[in-house]
């Protein structure tokens, strides 16, 4: 998605990582899902867990912005969008722009996995559409899980850094390709972004260095 926060532009497709960046935490968790019908990967970047996650369920659904589903990777040694290499790996999946899913969510859906998502979005309009799109689709006995990265070296130093810009939980950070967005979710933060969201926590913990949570839609 593009934004414009304080007159710096925003791509956050930018920061999405491939799957061998995936976290051992997550990696972790995922492997101790029990397997449902219906798995939705809210921001699914470039794929990062969505192989895992689709050995969890009988249908994925892959959501983010038409810039990040229509990009080029290399792999195999051509170009290739992160579209079409979902639809040609994943035969039980379908891919929905992010616009889409907020305005039309599938019901009943079982899980909705949502990894560094809400951290890379520098709007709180943008993330009260997202998770109000979530809830609507989640609404029964469905769970959202929340993860987080809250401290790295990474962070530590963004914060030292003469050329950032504070905003909303993090920093803007300006660079050659356009400026980036890091929020800083702590466990707190996070419990009190879902809870104002219309959320019921059910289980929150730090595993490493991110945080879980798995909530489920207040009736």
């Amino acid at each position: 998605m593009k934004y414009t926060q304080k007159g710096y532009a925003i791509a956050s497709e930018n920061s999405a990582k491939p799957p061998s960046q995936a976290a051992a935490a997550t990696v972790k968790y995922i492997s101790s899902l029990e397997p449902v019908h219906h798995i939705v990967d809210y921001g699914c970047g470039k794929l990062r867990y969505a192989h895992l996650l689709a050995e969890k369920c009988d249908l994925l659904t892959l959501v983010d912005s038409p810039a990040q589903l229509d990009r080029t990777i290399r792999s195999n040694r051509e170009k290739i969008s992160i579209r079409d290499i979902a639809t040609n790996s994943l035969a039980h999946c379908n891919v929905t722009p992010v616009r889409d899913f907020q305005s039309n969510p599938p019901q009943n859906v079982d899980l909705v996995f949502c990894a560094n998502v809400l951290s890379a979005i520098p709007s709180k309009a943008e993330r009260t559409k997202a998770l109000n799109a979530i809830r609507n689709a989640i609404c029964g006995c469905g769970r959202i899980v929340v993860i987080n990265q809250h401290t790295n070296s990474f962070y530590s130093e963004v914060c030292r850094r003469s050329d950032t810009v504070p905003h909303l939980d993090g920093y803007i950070v300006p660079g050659k390709n356009g400026a980036s967005y890091y929020g800083i979710l702590t466990k707190d933060k996070t419990t009190a972004l879902l809870r104002d969201a219309g959320f019921h926590i059910l289980e929150h913990w730090i595993a490493g260095q991110s945080n879980i949570a798995i909530a489920r839609a207040e009736a």
